[in-house]
């Protein structure tokens, strides 16, 4: 497991630190990784990484559905670069691996440079993550790769209502954040057509718990709890499988609910609610009912991005008054 620290400057910067800044093509969605090798001044850095053809980083390469690539295409290269707009933006990121598991110094550079050279890259398999946490800690890991392995696989596209069933969990993106976000429901019934009896939060407006710019949250991310409901109501899902944006999500069934107790944890919960963006909204609720867990994935990933930004900035000024005291010592 590693953290990481936001970079405020080119001094903070180590031989052999393990680094990551945003991919252009993903705005800023995506990391690119690499493996510092030395300081070459200012804000120059000779680094290992693996690029594509262009000089991009692998994840804005065309790999195909799969994401493979042809062998010749990707490249694990030793250059220079200048970091420095990256450590003025913030978004220069250095991870901190558990000193147990870590290689020394030389060692990960010696990997890095063991692999310079044409390479295969897979996003899920091989990418420039997996390549850089190797370099440090042996171990080829890629936790941007689990994500979007896991967002890939835990749901399915629905294309016609009669692939819908009672007690599903299903979702579509919400209005407020241009499909970003996703609004999770519970199937009740099929009522013809594209008309389902559902059950879900929403605020006053009828707007979906998810998105939180509707009703008056605060910085907290904590409603009033009349402004919000969990609802039974009949809903005509034609769009979302015209768009195809409607999504099922299958859950373990080890771990799943039978349907009908689905339904009656979703009934039992009807009425007015607390909605709370980070620890109770639409899809905590849907995932409750299908498996007794107050989950919501989308929450974890914006309480991931704030407090990595908070923790950079605190672990920076922590760094700032310990070496203040050490000067005054």
């Amino acid at each position: 497991m590693s953290t990481h620290d936001i970079i405020h400057s080119a001094k903070e910067l180590q031989t052999a630190d393990h680094i990551s800044w945003p991919t252009i093509s993903m705005s800023s969605m995506v990391e690119h990784h690499a493996i510092v090798c030395a300081h070459k001044g200012g804000n120059l850095f000779r680094i290992i990484h693996l690029i594509n053809r262009g000089g991009a980083s692998e994840s804005s390469g065309s790999t195909g559905s799969p994401g493979l690539s042809k062998n010749s295409e990707y490249f694990i290269v030793e250059e220079i670069l200048d970091l420095g707009k990256k450590i003025r933006k913030g978004n220069l990121r250095r991870y901190n691996h558990d000193p147990k598991c870590c290689n020394e110094p030389s060692t990960v550079i010696n990997k890095a440079q063991s692999k310079i050279g044409p390479c295969q890259l897979n996003l899920f398999e091989y990418n420039c993550e997996h390549f850089a946490r190797w370099c440090k800690t042996d171990n080829e890991e890629s936790k941007e790769a689990d994500v979007a392995k896991a967002v890939l696989t835990s749901h399915d596209i629905i294309h016609s209502a009669t692939e819908l069933q009672a007690a599903d969990h299903v979702s579509w993106p919400t209005m407020s954040m241009s499909g970003i976000l996703q609004h999770h429901a519970i199937v009740c019934a099929h009522k013809g057509g594209n008309l389902f009896r559902i059950i879900h939060l929403v605020n006053r407006g009828g707007v979906s718990g998810s998105s939180g710019s509707t009703g008056s949250t605060g910085s907290s991310g904590l409603s009033k709890k009349s402004e919000y409901f969990i609802v039974e109501e009949i809903l005509d899902l034609g769009e979302g499988i015209r768009k195809e944006n409607l999504r099922r999500y299958n859950h373990d069934p080890n771990y799943c609910n039978e349907p009908v107790t689905v339904i009656e944890k979703a009934q039992s919960k009807t009425g007015p609610c607390q909605f709370h963006l980070f620890k109770y909204n639409c899809e905590h609720f849907a995932r409750w009912c299908k498996t007794n867990n107050e989950e919501s994935k989308q929450a974890d990933s914006a309480k991931a991005v704030l407090t990595s930004g908070i923790a950079g900035n605190s672990s920076s000024s922590r760094s700032s008054s310990s070496a203040s005291s050490c000067s005054i010592m």
